[in-house]
């Protein structure tokens, strides 16, 4: 299981890439309970000449706790104002020009409490955001294709176990203050409070499967839309059914601490050549230099091959995992750039992919 954080702030021109990153991480290292910088070092911008005509992103890898994960990225202010000077402010006024940090992380393996109860917040007054939420990574993947229709910065899809709405976005989503959304959810959540000129709902701080998270999505999205949730996508669908079979089969078998063994694959008789092509072509997308690859074309193929790669089958991500294995050993025996060994042995994991399917 895997969780994502994402927050993102429309950038304010006025301040700097350099002035926002280094009041954030100053923010981050004052942050206790494995959520802020674990080390003394901070992690820096690149060069400017680097950069690209849409910013540039910084790597938190290594700097935070233990078994999480995060970026931060930065929108060119010139390339804003570009856009403002030729088209107008709505042109400028879309989430692809957005500054945003994103954590990843196993919920089980981490102090989940403190992210949503104390270091969220804290995110918040940092990095000024409209929007935010914390929710199982594989929502990411099940609404791609039906949250793109929705403009980023004017409307709210799913409502996540944990949501941040600045008072701008809940006017536009919904036509409510922050002030009513609070009225609204009183009484029917964990947690409610206004904060950041905007409101912070805490549905629930639990590790949710993703049939409970959908029900809150469901039970809430109503009290502020005055409108029913339409009924899940068949992939959605799908994916909350298998989610309430693997609970109940869990609840069913009882604590054990015994592990299913498991026949290790040898890769004969699967066809290896197609998931290779497709490992490196995200490679080339992931690793390649801003000036080769547009940034957004990049990150936008990124998402709609990741979005395919979590409908494989169970043996399909087997496959992946031998050919995945057989190119460490490959990249290792050519003294491979480390970037490119660190991406293989991370690959399943920032898909959001098991790296078994014992679950």
């Amino acid at each position: 299981m895997k969780y994502q954080m994402m927050i993102r702030s429309r950038p304010n021109l006025d301040e700097s890439i350099p002035d926002k990153h280094n009041g954030f991480m100053a923010a981050l290292a004052k942050i206790k309970e494995g959520w802020g910088l674990a080390v003394k070092e901070r992690p820096r911008l690149k060069d400017k000449k680097l950069w690209s005509e849409f910013g540039t992103s910084v790597s938190l890898k290594g700097f935070l706790g233990t078994g999480v994960k995060g970026e931060v990225r930065y929108m060119r202010r010139e390339t804003i104002a570009f856009y403002i000077e030729k088209f107008g402010e709505k042109y400028a006024d879309e989430g692809i020009n957005d500054d945003y940090f994103t954590l990843t992380f196993d919920p089980h393996k981490v102090n989940y409490h403190a992210l949503v109860q104390t270091a969220l917040p804290q995110y918040l007054v940092a990095f000024v955001p409209y929007e935010g939420n914390i929710c199982d990574e594989e929502f990411g993947h099940l609404d791609f294709d039906e949250w793109r229709k929705l403009p980023t910065r004017g409307g709210v899809y799913r409502i996540s176990p944990v949501s941040f709405w600045d008072g701008e976005l809940c006017r536009r989503a919904f036509n409510l203050t922050p002030q009513q959304v609070e009225k609204k959810v009183t009484g029917r959540v964990e947690k409610v409070s206004l904060l950041c000129d905007g409101i912070l709902i805490v549905a629930s701080s639990k590790i949710l499967n993703l049939k409970d998270a959908d029900d809150i999505n469901r039970r809430l999205k109503p009290l502020l839309t005055g409108t029913s949730v339409p009924p899940p996508t068949e992939a959605v669908g799908r994916a909350l059914d298998e989610a309430q079979a693997k609970q109940a089969k869990r609840e069913e078998a009882g604590p054990s601490n015994k592990k299913a063994t498991k026949q290790k694959p040898d890769g004969k008789g699967h066809m290896l050549a197609l998931p290779r092509a497709v490992i490196n072509a995200m490679m080339f997308l992931e690793l390649s230099d801003e000036k080769v690859i547009d940034e957004r074309a990049a990150l936008k193929a990124e998402e709609l091959i990741a979005a395919i790669l979590k409908k494989t089958s169970e043996e399909e991500r087997v496959v992946l995992r031998i050919v995945l294995k057989e190119m460490i050993q490959e990249e290792r025996a050519y003294k491979s750039r480390p970037e490119v060994l660190e991406f293989l042995a991370d690959f399943m994991d920032n898909l959001g992919l098991p790296e078994d399917d014992t679950d």
